[in-house]
């Protein structure tokens, strides 16, 4: 993702952790931790298609 790396930066600039997940297939790309709260998150790139912005079959999987 083309802007991963500035959310990532934004998130820890407001002193979020964020462990990177794109290793682990069908799973979303950041595992964030911020004020006691565990989230996961998957990035998407809005200058991609719509077809591009949706969630693969994994990761619709993974999300159920």
């Amino acid at each position: 993702m083309a802007n991963q790396a500035a959310i990532v930066a934004a998130l820890r600039g407001i002193g979020a952790s964020v462990l990177h997940l794109h290793q682990l297939k069908n799973c979303f790309n950041l595992l964030v931790g911020y004020r006691g709260g565990t989230f996961l998150l998957e990035v998407k790139d809005l200058a991609q298609p719509p077809s591009k912005r949706q969630l693969t079959e994994g990761e619709s999987h993974f999300k159920a």
